[in-house]
Formats: structure tokens, C-alpha cells, sequence
């Protein structure tokens, strides 16, 4: 929507909005709720209809003479008079992502908020703010890694790491409706932790072969993540005796 490119503006708002829906599965599995809703101004239903606006108002606009606008260029000059100049240099784009990272800031503050008051038990209080690490790991990932590999191979970093939350998250929410424990850590984190580590400490490494090493990363997520599914999906049929996309055949006597 704001023209960020691969930088570390688009990360910052991938990884808010993948942070912020693994915490609201978080919450769910110590609380039994799904939150939805932040009071009743700012929820799910406010999320959707502002995204709608967003992509209708984009078609109309001039996009890159909005969202490359300095800010000193926008606001009145009583505003500008008042922030530091390091504030008015900012694009309208980099507004609209601070403005992002604080709602998902204040979202995720409120989630731990909740499950601390629900939780009583000091060991499960440890317990549930360690399965933040895993999640923690990948959001710290992009921004480990130098400025022109970010935006060299911003496409596939993008996606592993999309993979990988979507695994992780996949498997708190079937966790959760299973009421099974789910891991402190997800070693399912490790490739893409160890092949930042590869990436930022190997000198060697040129360009290309950072972005070899992404794009191996997201085709080994897209086969984890469909793999656990394939898995999933069997045990939850064989337990219940159902079929995904057929109807069993019934098995009669003479079976």
C-alpha cells in the first residue's frame, strides 16, 4: 500500500502485523479467548474496512507524489514548527508504518497484559513468555541483516519469514483447539536464524549467493509448513473418521 519496497520500513510493518496475530493466538491458548476487538473502536471489523478504504483510495491518487512527500511538505507549518527536523524529513510512508507499529505495539502490550492477569501460577507466567522467543527470533531476522542484501532479496526474505510465522502460528491454533502443549522454543525457528547468521557473518558471501540462501529457505518453509499440514490434517481425519475433500465410504457388515 505505501510503496516501501525493501527496506526496512516493509519489514517493520510485515513483521508487526505476523507478531501481532501470533499474539492473538498466544492469548486464545492461555485464555481461551480469541481477542478481536481493542474496546469498541479498534478491532478486526475497523482493521478491514480501513484496509478496503486504503486500496480504493490508492486508485485514485497520485501514490508516489503522497507517500514520497516529506512530511515537511504536508503538515501545517504550526506542526512542523514543533517536531524535531529529523521528524520532518520522514515520508508520509514512514508516518503511516510509525502509526502501524504502535497500534500492533499497543495491541501486543495489552495481550500480555491479559494472559499475566489470567494466569496466575508463576512457572506458567515464565512458561508463556518464553514461546514469545520463537516469533521474537524471526521478527529480529530481516534487520540483523545488511541494508543491500535486505533489498536484494527482499521478495524471498519476505516470504520465508511469512512461512515460517505461519507455521509456528498454524501450530499454536491447532495446539490450542487440541488443548496440547506447544514447545518454549520452535525449532522450526532455526534455518532462518541460522541462515541470518550465515548471511550477516559471512564475508565471502556475495549478493547472489544471499539471495540462493533465502530462496532455499522459502522453498524448505513452504515444505514444512505443507508437510505439518498433510500430517495435521490425517491424524485430526483418522481420529475422527472423516475425510477432507470426499465423503468416507461406509463400511458395511460383511467388511
Amino acid at each position: 500500500y505505501l510503496m516501501l519496497g525493501g527496506t526496512n520500513w516493509f519489514f517493520v510493518s510485515q513483521v508487526c502485523l505476523q507478531f501481532s496475530f501470533f499474539m492473538a493466538q498466544w492469548e486464545e491458548y492461555y485464555t481461551g479467548i480469541l481477542p478481536h476487538a481493542c474496546g469498541k473502536w479498534i478491532g478486526v471489523t475497523e482493521i478491514n474496512y480501513g484496509m478496503g478504504l486504503v486500496s480504493i483510495m490508492n486508485a485514485v491518487i497520485d501514490r508516489e507524489h503522497l507517500y514520497a512527500d516529506p512530511l515537511s511538505k504536508v503538515l501545517p507549518d504550526s506542526m512542523i514548527s514543533a517536531l524535531p527536523p529529523s521528524a520532518t524529513d520522514l515520508q508520509t510512508r514512514h508516518l503511516g508504518v510509525i502509526i502501524w507499529a504502535t497500534l500492533c505495539i499497543v495491541m501486543v502490550a495489552l495481550c500480555i497484559g491479559r494472559v499475566l492477569t489470567h494466569v496466575k501460577q508463576p512457572q506458567v507466567m515464565v512458561s508463556a513468555i518464553c514461546k514469545l522467543f520463537s516469533p521474537a527470533c524471526l521478527a529480529a531476522c530481516p534487520f540483523l541483516l545488511p541494508s543491500d542484501i535486505m533489498y536484494d532479496s527482499a521478495r524471498y526474505l519476505m516470504l520465508s519469514i511469512g512461512l515460517a510465522y505461519c507455521l509456528i502460528t498454524v501450530k499454536l491454533i491447532f495446539l490450542s483447539m487440541a488443548k496440547m502443549p506447544y514447545a518454549v522454543f520452535q525449532l522450526d525457528v532455526l534455518p532462518m536464524v541460522l541462515g541470518t547468521l550465515w548471511i550477516r557473518n559471512d564475508e565471502r558471501l556475495t549478493l547472489l549467493g544471499a539471495k540462493t540462501i533465502c530462496q532455499v529457505l522459502t522453498v524448505w518453509y513452504l515444505y514444512r509448513f505443507l508437510k505439518w499440514a498433510s500430517v495435521a490434517c490425517h491424524q485430526i481425519c483418522d481420529r475422527l473418521g472423516i475425510a477432507v475433500f470426499t465423503i468416507p465410504h461406509k463400511k458395511t457388515k460383511t467388511e
